[in-house]
């Protein structure tokens, strides 16, 4: 292994990629361009005053920089300033020989001197040759300039290499530096937050020392495998991926959309997950946020913006506030017209109540956030009063029944929802017999269970109270006939054998008697047998049957009935 001794010598995977077809020439490799974008600047949940960053490439030597190394930086540098408005003099470049003019890069047909530009705006944007003594400069500086209002982003793409274990370095130029010593300059910044993401080889190796309290760290793959590039060498494969996730685009325009929770952010982790899932190399990104939810909240402009309060809003004062709110923003707040504002506009916190009498699930509360000239939204779904839930209606067997049932059958109706309570007092079930609310009879039940007596339409009505009182009112249609197809006897019965026969009722249809499953379950619902019959008539021997309660399932094309079978 290379040590810092013996730092002079080329990175060990150089040997390989020497052997390659002639990389793409430069004039022909496309660039993150976003000033002639029609990409719209995203919003800002931070001033740009508030964030820094600082970018490193070493590329060891001129016969090592790869022509992608500065396309990768060129990629961030421009998504920093023209996406997120980063300023300039808060982005500092550690690249190569810096400044310098003589020839740094490999590139197609022999060496040039690396572009101090690198966002095409005609000003030099690389300030420091790529050593151990600049890196501490620039960490210095930063600790004297940040505290926990500010917020850090690292970005790493290069050569590295293994020690030993999961102790790696990066290579600068013509020297290294190890994960250790760049952990100890990083820790010297005091940002509130600080987001880490390096593309070089071995780079997993770095997770373990540059972890840390409000930190979230994103590497192209695990401490003993080396990262690569794409196609052509143009860009590095996973740093490519995770640009074009938090610019929205890649270097050909085409749309890229990482915001999976739509909340108009790519944070940190949603940013990784594209990388890790668009990666096309066999190499195996690295991820690490401490807390575990921080690369959640956190994107390009620090922490993200969020309201905080209750999912469920009933009609008394609930109290929302914005988290991350810029120091010095203003807030407009606006709702549905089922949620009322109660404090004055403006306010943070703002107390808002569900007006009395209207349920309207899936709501919002919406904010936009002024500062600095820009203005952005961003939103909380509300639900507001208590849930409607659903029920279904179950048959003694517990299969659930969709339309219609038969006279003298038990049914069982069973709600279901997100976060139910099991007290039956919290439910009021009405039952209508027949569904002429107006002429009808109206049945209320405190149980669950009911056995209709007359053919004919039920309705069935459901209203739930939960934490914002009784819910609206879930209503089902349920149609009942006297028409049994089949009939049980003798029942009870005291005899081995019972018959199961079908009755003068069956329409034609039903007469071939052609795949009748029988299904057999005793009073705790255990399957005691379930086989496919034919014929109008099947006897079933119940003589190793205890004594009992036992249900019967027919089930023949349209036909579904339960019978209750009494053993003595």
């Amino acid at each position: 292994m290379i040590t810092e001794k013996d730092s002079k010598l080329p990175p060990k995977e150089l040997n390989e990629w020497d052997l390659l077809t002639e990389i793409k020439d430069v004039s022909e490799i496309k660039s993150f361009d976003f000033k002639s974008s029609s990409i719209p600047t995203l919003k800002s949940g931070l001033s740009p005053n508030n964030c820094y960053a600082v970018i490193i490439s070493g590329g060891f030597d001129m016969a090592n920089n790869w022509q992608r190394y500065w396309n990768d930086c060129s990629a961030i540098y421009s998504t920093l300033v023209d996406v997120y408005n980063y300023e300039d003099d808060h982005i500092y470049t550690i690249m190569s020989d810096g400044t310098d003019t003589a020839n740094d890069r490999r590139v197609s047909g022999g060496y040039d001197s690396s572009p101090l530009d690198l966002d095409g705006d005609g000003d030099n944007d690389i300030q420091f040759s790529a050593t151990r003594a600049n890196i501490t400069s620039v960490f210095n500086t930063l600790s004297e300039l940040l505290d926990s209002d500010d917020y850090l982003f690292i970005f790493v793409t290069d050569h590295g290499d293994q020690e030993s274990g999961q102790d790696a370095l990066i290579y600068l130029w013509g020297e290294t530096i190890r994960d250790d010593q760049f952990a100890t300059e990083v820790d010297k910044v005091n940002a509130g937050e600080i987001s880490i993401v390096m593309e070089q080889c071995y780079s997993g190796g770095f997770v373990d020392d540059l972890s840390g309290l409000n930190r979230v760290i994103a590497t192209a793959c695990d401490f003993d495998e080396t990262s690569c590039g794409m196609g052509y060498y143009t860009y590095d494969e996973f740093v490519f991926d995770w640009i074009a996730a938090v610019a929205g685009e890649d270097p050909n325009g085409n749309s890229v959309d990482a915001d999976v929770n739509n909340d108009g952010f790519v944070c940190m982790q949603e940013a990784f997950g594209y990388a890790k899932n668009n990666n096309a190399c066999s190499e195996t990104p690295q991820y690490s946020s401490i807390p575990i939810n921080l690369g959640d909240n956190l994107s390009l402009f620090g922490k993200i913006p969020s309201i905080l309060g209750s999912s469920s809003l009933c009609y008394s004062n609930s109290s929302y506030s914005i988290n991350n709110l810029p120091s010095g923003a203003t807030v407009i707040w606006s709702t549905s017209n089922d949620i009322s504002r109660v404090s004055p506009q403006g306010s943070n916190p703002c107390v808002f109540k569900g007006v009395s009498g209207v349920l309207a699930f899936n709501s919002n509360i919406s904010a936009v956030i002024s500062y600095n000239g820009n203005s952005f939204t961003i939103e909380k779904e509300i639900q507001v009063g208590t849930k409607t839930p659903s029920f279904h209606v179950l048959d003694a067997t517990n299969h659930q029944v969709m339309s219609a049932g038969y006279v003298g059958s038990s049914y069982y109706l069973n709600a279901f929802g997100n976060n139910l309570s099991n007290n039956s007092s919290d439910y009021r079930w009405e039952i209508i017999f027949p569904a002429d609310p107006i002429n009808g009879r109206i049945i209320t039940i405190l149980g669950k269970d009911f056995t209709p007596t007359h053919s004919g339409y039920y309705v069935i009505k459901l209203q739930y109270n939960g934490e914002c009182g009784w819910s609206n009112t879930a209503t089902k249609r349920f149609a009942i006939t006297d028409q049994s197809y089949f009939r049980l006897y003798p029942n009870p019965s005291s005899n081995n054998i019972v018959t199961i026969e079908q009755t003068d009722n069956s329409n034609a249809s039903l007469n071939s008697l052609a795949n009748i499953e029988l299904t057999l379950y005793d009073n705790m619902m255990n399957l005691r047998l379930k086989k496919k019959v034919e014929g109008k008539v099947y006897r079933l021997n119940t003589a190793s049957l205890k004594k009992g309660v036992y249900y019967v399932h027919i089930k023949m094309n349209n036909a579904n009935e339960v019978h209750k079978l009494i053993i003595k």
